[in-house]
């Protein structure tokens, strides 16, 4: 039910909004869906539910019937891998170990538990394996991918991010299989990623609206006061976004764009320092003049001169992207 209906964006996290659609979609009758999903929240402040906390309508059902309405199909003595864990299942995996479902309440013994809660811990070190489980992980800790890479990778916000930054980051969040993730990310091999390559989802459509807002106002910083801060709120909620974005000339899913950019899913509104940073917060400067602030670094429609335009694969990281600064020199002697 969840990955077939309640999350219906795939992003791992669910407001009370999408909750209570996801519901309709489903067909499955609550009485207050807008209640339940507030009992399923599992702390002060929590505005989003992940597919562990459901686990908590599992309270009351006997230990062996457990696995098999967690999963809905299969024995409850198939394991976790067993029912989602082997590629070309279409089973969704889990994210629960079965046996723990099962011995929920059970009679185990002190030593046993352990024994269980000990592996369960060592087991996290092996979990992320795929690319897949590497952006859910971020999801589930940062909100969004773009979220992730303004704070959980891209730490010194130039756009680009080394193997050492990757590698600190990776180590940071206790994930161990760091160069086979680096393979899968960095295709082309130069060395170097950047949000094209673990977000191009948001990548893509942040670069026309950084270009669009460039063309038209000189710097995303004036764009944002004439647009989408036009009534001084600070803030800019779905409906202002998706209009102000149309009036730009904006030709993407602006309502999927604004829920990808959203720091923590449930969040109704949008600030200029969600989405660049804020290194001129005194207006000293002119528009145009302001530090670089954007997730996409020098690959920024901001960054780039009128008279040499670049298109979005040019944007991508590549060998020739970065140019050092003795190779620029050469070329302009």
């Amino acid at each position: 039910a969840w990955h077939g209906g309640i999350d219906m964006d795939g992003t791992g996290k669910v407001d009370e909004a999408d909750f209570v659609r996801g519901l309709q979609h489903v067909e499955v009758s609550v009485k207050n869906p807008k209640r339940l999903f507030k009992a399923l929240l599992a702390r002060y402040g929590q505005r989003s539910i992940s597919i562990e906390d459901l686990q908590a309508l599992l309270i009351g059902v006997p230990p062996p019937e457990r696995a098999a309405i967690w999963v809905g199909t299969g024995s409850a003595g198939q394991t976790g891998q067993d029912l989602g864990g082997n590629e070309g299942d279409k089973t969704p995996a889990s994210p629960t170990n079965i046996s723990s479902l099962m011995s929920y309440g059970g009679e185990i013994s002190p030593k046993q538990h352990a024994e269980r809660v000990r592996k369960e811990f060592n087991d996290q070190d092996i979990i992320i394996r795929t690319i897949d489980d590497f952006k859910r992980i971020l999801v589930n800790r940062f909100g969004s991918l773009f979220s992730a890479w303004r704070y959980g990778l891209d730490v010194d916000h130039n756009g680009i991010l080394t193997y050492f930054d990757f590698a600190t980051a990776c180590r940071n969040m206790g994930i161990k299989d760091i160069k086979k993730l680096w393979a899968e990310l960095d295709v082309n091999k130069s060395g170097q990623i950047s949000l094209y390559e673990v977000d191009p989802e948001v990548a893509e459509p942040f670069a026309m609206l950084e270009s669009l807002m460039v063309e038209k106002y000189g710097s995303t910083k004036a764009a944002w006061a004439k647009t989408f801060n036009k009534d001084k709120s600070l803030r800019c909620d779905l409906p202002k976004f998706v209009k102000e974005l149309q009036d730009l000339g904006f030709t993407g899913d602006a309502e999927r764009f604004f829920k990808l950019l959203r720091p923590e899913p449930g969040r109704p509104y949008l600030t200029y320092e969600d989405l660049w940073l804020n290194l001129d917060m005194n207006n000293f400067r002119k528009p145009g003049e302001e530090p670089l602030g954007s997730p996409l670094g020098t690959a920024s429609p901001s960054n780039s001169k009128p008279s040499s335009p670049t298109s979005a694969a040019d944007r991508r990281s590549g060998p020739t992207m970065f140019k050092r600064t003795d190779e620029a020199e050469d070329e302009t002697s």
